[in-house]
Formats: structure tokens, sequence, C-alpha cells
């Protein structure tokens, strides 16, 4: 699976309350923006957004409430897919704040730190670390090096950290980030859920399967129902995956689906990802007819979706492909797999790994049809052997951390 399927948790900045003064057409964009966040009418929102914004044009226009307007659209943006947007709505917020209050004040840390959200969201991984670390130097600034105000950024940062391969310096911030959580009632809660699901995440990909099982399980012992659990069962789901306890795995996944479903919706990407999961078991099992049934059905979710992930798409549509292959069914094997190369071919360097291995699996189908294709590679750019390889990383498909693998 992706690292684009990593899900994360998405971190909004805690906006300051606007200052009373006379009712403007922003301030009442923001409350309505605000209230139907909170009512979790995500899609209503967004269209006030689209609304609101250019209002933000007018010259009269207090740039307090221009830079709130841009900070609740841009992570709205990010939780819809849309991530050039988000990032240019809070790249403007920034700017604005940091004229307003200076460049150490806590609303600037904040902006930054949704901006590192956006950059790794996007695959920008040096550009979110140095993001979150800025966010994290003006919060160490203002508070202290022992202020729980550092949670969240040391939790962002790890994540990023996770995904450029620094695990030693992940699991150090981490373990600051529990440190940070010493009274018993916080370290039991839904804050050290977070931080020992990210842990699970290190672990997994850093083939620590044992801890990486403790890991999640200590965070769905904290949240035994809920999303939480949900999340932790499907992470949980990986771990056994990775150590071949398939069973185990479609039963956790099992578990999780109605959950994630029933809290977000059918259509959410953490849907998807699950069923990729369940989809990975399914393989192992060796019932390969079920896993391209639930691959498409990830794949219906993800065309739908705003913003569309057009690598993630590619990746379904090579997975589908290797289970038609499993089943001998080769014509809809090459059918998927050539659809796979059309968008990473359109994708370019960024999609490299992702179609060498698929035009390896595209060769493979066509030699069981009598047929040649390109030659076959492996994820490095060689030759490979002649076996089917999945596409994605599933030691980066993992449920936890702070936004959003």
């Amino acid at each position: 699976m992706s690292r684009e399927f990593a899900i994360l948790i998405l971190f909004v900045a805690c906006l300051p309350a606007l200052a009373e003064r006379d009712e403007t057409p922003l301030r009442r964009s923001i409350v309505l923006i605000r209230e139907l966040q909170r009512q979790s009418k995500m899609s209503d929102a967004r269209s006030a957004c689209g609304a609101a914004l250019p209002g933000a044009d007018d010259p009269a226009a207090a740039a307090t409430e221009k830079a709130a307007l841009f900070t609740t659209c841009g992570n709205l943006s990010l939780r819809a897919g849309e991530l050039a947007e988000g990032r240019t709505l809070l790249e403007r917020a920034l700017a604005l704040w940091q004229n307003l209050f200076g460049p150490t004040h806590c609303q600037v840390a904040a902006t930054t730190l949704d901006l590192a959200f956006a950059h790794r969201l996007a695959g920008r991984y040096e550009l979110s670390e140095q993001h979150a670390r800025r966010a994290l130097g003006i919060y160490e600034g203002k508070c202290g090096p022992d202020s729980a105000m550092l949670h969240q950024t040391l939790i962002s940062l790890s994540t990023t950290e996770i995904m450029l391969g620094r695990y030693a310096a992940a699991e150090t911030n981490l373990n600051r980030a529990l440190s940070l959580l010493t009274p018993a009632p916080v370290r039991d809660g839904p804050d050290a859920a977070e931080v020992y699901s990210i842990l699970g995440l290190l672990y997994l990909r850093q083939g620590r399967y044992f801890d990486a099982e403790r890991s999640y399980r200590r965070a769905g012992a904290v949240e035994d129902s809920g999303i939480g659990f949900a999340r932790s069962s499907a992470s949980l789901a990986n771990v056994y995956i990775a150590t071949g306890r398939y069973d185990k795995a479609a039963a956790a996944c099992s578990q999780a689906l109605p959950l994630l479903t029933g809290f977000l919706g059918p259509d959410h990407a953490e849907v998807a990802a699950t069923l990729q999961i369940l989809a990975q078991a399914r393989q192992g099992q060796q019932r390969y007819g079920e896993a391209a049934d639930l691959l498409q059905q990830a794949l219906d979710i993800a065309v739908r979706a705003p913003g569309a992930n057009r690598l993630n798409e590619s990746i379904v549509l090579t997975n589908i492909g290797v289970s038609y292959a499993r089943e001998r069914r080769y014509a809809e094997a090459e059918a998927s797999l050539r659809r796979a190369i059309q968008i990473q071919e359109k994708l370019g360097s960024d999609a490299r790994r992702d179609c060498s291995v698929t035009l390896h699996n595209l060769a493979l189908a066509c030699d069981k049809q009598g047929r040649h294709a390109r030659p076959r590679f492996d994820g490095a750019g060689g030759v490979s052997q002649g076996r089917l390889l999945h596409a994605g990383d599933p030691k980066s498909s993992a449920f936890g951390g702070t936004s959003q693998g």
C-alpha cells in the first residue's frame, strides 16, 4: 500500500477568538464556517469558504479576520484533499499572522505546524520537517521545554522523521511527547494513545513487529471503543500481515471497517485504506478474487474523493492486476496494469519506483498470454526475477499520528 495512505489525524490550529468589534461579513462567515465544522458538515463548510474568500480581497477587511479565514479554510481544503489550495491559503495566513504578531507568536507556530502537515500530505517531508522544527522552536521559547503545548508539535515532527527514515530521532521525540503527559489521567488518555499509535508505525517500519504490536495494543486499550480503537485495529492488521498471520489480520480489519464507516462515512480515505489492508490479508489467504473485489471498492472511493491522488489510484490498479494474475485472469490483469501505467507515466519521477513494479507485473501477465511486453524491472531499476510484485509499501500504511504514510 502506498505511503500516501498513511492515515493521519488532522491538526487544526486553535485560532484565537476574534476580538469584540462591529459585526462584519468576514466575521459572520468565519463564525458560520466554524459552526459547520463543529457539526461535521464539512461539505457545507467548504461551500461557505468558497463564498467568503472573495471578501478577503476587500482592502477594508481587517487583517485578523482575513488571517483567521485563510487558516480555517486552508485546513478545510487539506481535509478535502485539495492540497495545493490548502497550502496556498495557509501560506497567506502565515504571512498575515507574522505581520500582525511577529515571527515568534504562538499563532504563527500553530499555522506553521498546519503547513508542516500540508507538506507531509504532499510527500514533501524535508519541508514538513523544517516547518515542524520551526513551530517547536517557537513553542519552546514561549512555553519552556517541558510544556504540554509541545505535545502535538513533537508528534508532527516525529511522524515526518519516520517518513524520512530518521527513526532514532523520531523515537526520542515520541518518548519526549509521552514524558509531557506525566499526570496519570493524561498519560492514559487519547493524547497518549496517539503517541503509542505512532510508535507502532515507527516499529512497523523498522521491522520491530513485537514492539509494533505492543504499541498498537496499548493505543487500543486506551481507546477501547470508537474511532481510536478502529484505527488501532486496522494498524494491528498491518503487523499481522507482516508476520504472516493473515486470519488475525482479516479479523482485525473486519472489526475496524464498520466502526470507521459509521464514524467517517463510507467514502472516507480511512475506509479505503482499511479495505486495502483487508485485501492484503485475503491475498495472504490466497483468496485472490475477494482481494480484487476489495481493491475495486477502495479504488471507487479513491476516484470519487475530491482532489483524488492519482499515484494511489495507480497503486490500487496495480494490486488489482496482481490479484487477477494470481487467479490466472491474465487479460483482466493486463488491462488493470495498463491503466496503472498510463497514470504513472503521466506522473513522471514521482511514480518512478511504482511504475517499475507495474511494468514488471505487466511483462509477466503478457508472458503468460504468449506475448512480450517491456523489460521487467525491480524497484531499484534492475532486472527482476519472474514473480509478481505488489505496489506500495505496506509498512508505511498505519493509522495514527498528527496529520496524513
